[in-house]
């Protein structure tokens, strides 16, 4: 029996790296799930995206999740998929840098946020919005993500660079 660790933000991750565009492009041909499998590892591999070796349910979700949110339209693969799309919230609004500090508009009343850099967790932040530069590890050049948790589903991500 293989066990098999998954993060619970590996989707979002692959769509704030630009994955949504790669599969639109291979859509067209109508690939095998072993098709979309070679292509999926190509580009983790050509956007230093440390994931690899994706299993079919793993594709299949991929592919339905990004189909739920309108990030990717009419997807086809050859056999089809049985898998529902994972409704997650959207990504947060007014993402700004400055003053040594990072922040989105707050989501609401209650919420949890996590902050990344360069695609790794830094910080989840509870009813809180707003954390400094430090706190997370990030200098110029870097990217920060943030992202909403709604039930345990780790939302879409929106991202700035730190100038």
């Amino acid at each position: 029996m293989t066990i098999r660790l998954e993060k619970d933000d590996w989707i979002p991750l692959l769509e704030k790296a630009g994955v949504a565009a790669t599969l639109t492009t291979v859509a067209g041909y109508l690939p095998t799930i072993t098709e979309l499998r070679t292509d999926l590892n190509r580009f983790c591999a050509d956007h230093d995206v440390a994931l690899r070796d994706f299993n079919d349910r793993q594709i299949q979700e991929l592919v339905a999740d990004l189909v739920q949110a309108g990030k990717l339209v009419s997807p086809r693969i050859t056999g089809g998929s049985n898998v529902a799309g994972v409704e997650r919230a959207p990504a947060p609004t007014g993402i700004g840098i400055s003053d040594g500090n990072v922040w989105v508009t707050p989501p609401g009343e209650n919420y949890v946020l996590r902050f990344y850099v360069n695609g790794e967790l830094k910080l989840t932040l509870t009813d809180y919005y707003l954390t400094s530069l430090a706190s997370i590890g990030a200098g110029p050049g870097d990217t920060v993500q943030v992202c909403r948790v709604v039930d345990g589903v780790v939302g879409w991500w929106t991202a700035a660079a730190v100038p």
